[in-house]
């Protein structure tokens, strides 16, 4: 992974927890399960590539 690509996947968690956190997604909370997920699988792979 390069830095630039790392950019981009620390942008997409960024957006991720943000839309985790806004008050739309309160309001469709049956997709928790599927973001969460999304959220831990993009923190390990910045983890493994060691920019986290």
């Amino acid at each position: 992974m390069t830095n630039q690509e790392a950019v981009l996947v620390k942008k997409h968690l960024n957006d991720l927890i943000t839309f985790r956190d806004s008050q739309t997604f309160q309001d469709e909370c049956t997709y928790l399960p599927i973001l969460i997920q999304e959220i831990e699988e993009t923190q390990r792979v910045l983890t493994e590539h060691g920019f986290v």
